[in-house]
């Protein structure tokens, strides 16, 4: 059972239990001004009793066995007719016991299964039947459809339930189908986000790296051919910069270390000891050191500009410089990854943002800004 299901059952058996000891409590002050003076003790008694037992009724589980009490009690009531229903009453459909038994009957539909709340139905208006030949031995056939009418009631009651069951499980598979629907959109996500990390990686560290040994921008640097490719395999194994789940970390020295590993001539300019969280720190160096080895291939020259400074908020703004020969960002192809991957996505992963400005022959500036919340 579903919680939609689970829901409209819980408030099924409160609406129920609400309108039984409504009905139940109203016919009994009515049944004291139908009866004649010297029926009203019993009456009284009768209504009394039966008062007692609702209260009790509501608050107990609705058992088979509950049920079935309920049901005795029930059928003593009947019994009563005799003495607590006077004249025309039992025949015409005004009897305060036929209206009790009638909403019993109705209401023990959303209790329990069918199994156990027909057979009680059958014997409650057997009951009320033989009461009604109590009062009056030769005149009882005239209760019969009445006593049929209520095993009809009994019928669209229990017809009723089923529907509004029914409608709660197609709610709940609709919400079961939606939700794994949404969770297997999350899972897709993530893979493809771990699949561009990936590819993002892959382009900054041993494609860049191979780019510049094609262009002939190493010039035959053997070792620092060598110690970048080792640095690549950090990366790339997960090792290379801060874990994304640490703390704060110092955000200039993890610069200057990518400072010093690039190829160009880099003048530094930068304040000490900013601590940012590490994915935030992570994903700066990465779009710096893109930024530095996208200034390698494609500039044509070998110096650049690094400035690092902080926001009153606590934000940090690096800026990579160069003098080159500069290009136009909006005509660069979406699938170039060095700009929308390794630096616009990866500041905006982290609540950052990285703007490029750049023109034929007046060099290229890339600023990452990161402003903590």
């Amino acid at each position: 059972m579903g919680p939609a299901e689970r829901e409209l059952r819980r408030l099924g058996l409160r609406y129920a239990g609400v309108v039984r000891t409504v009905v139940i409590a109203t016919c009994s002050v009515l049944s004291l001004l139908a009866v004649s003076p010297d029926a009203v003790p019993v009456t009284l008694a009768v209504a009394v009793g039966l008062n007692a037992w609702n209260a009790v009724y509501v608050r107990l589980p609705r058992g088979p066995v509950v049920i079935a009490a309920d049901a005795v009690v029930l059928a003593g009531v009947c019994l009563a007719q005799p003495w607590v229903v006077q004249g025309e009453a039992l025949y015409n459909g005004t009897s305060w016991v036929l209206v009790v038994v009638s909403i019993v009957v109705v209401t023990h539909q959303w209790h329990v299964r069918a199994l156990v709340s027909a057979p009680v139905t059958v014997f409650l208006v057997a009951a009320y039947l033989l009461g009604a030949a109590l009062a009056a031995p030769t005149r009882w056939p005239e209760a019969l459809p009445l006593a049929l009418w209520m095993l009809v009631e009994a019928a669209l009651s229990y017809g009723l339930y089923m529907f509004v069951r029914r409608g709660g499980r197609r709610t709940d598979r609709a919400t079961a189908a939606q939700e794994l629907a949404r969770r297997q959109s999350a899972i897709a996500s993530a893979v493809r986000a771990d699949e561009r990390v990936h590819l993002a990686n892959l382009h900054d560290t041993a494609a860049a790296t191979l780019l510049m040994v094609g262009a002939g921008v190493l010039d035959g640097h053997a070792t620092w051919l060598a110690e970048q490719a080792a640095r690549d395999l950090d990366v790339l194994s997960g090792s290379g910069l801060p874990s994304t789940t640490a703390g704060d970390v110092d955000l200039v020295r993890l610069l200057e270390d990518v400072i010093e590993q690039s190829p160009l001539r880099v003048d530094w300019r930068g304040t000490a000891g900013l601590a940012v969280p590490a994915v935030v720190a992570v994903a700066v160096c990465r779009a710096t050191r893109e930024a530095l080895n996208n200034v390698a291939r494609h500039s044509g020259v070998l110096n650049a500009l690094v400035r690092v400074s902080s926001r009153r908020n606590g934000g940090v703004v690096v800026e990579v410089l160069d003098s080159g020969c500069g290009f136009e960002p909006e005509h660069v192809p979406p699938q170039r990854r060095g700009l929308t991957h390794s630096l616009v996505e990866r500041l905006k992963a982290v609540g950052g943002r990285a703007v490029i400005a750049s023109s034929p022959g007046a060099g290229t500036s890339v600023r990452l800004e990161w402003p903590r919340a």
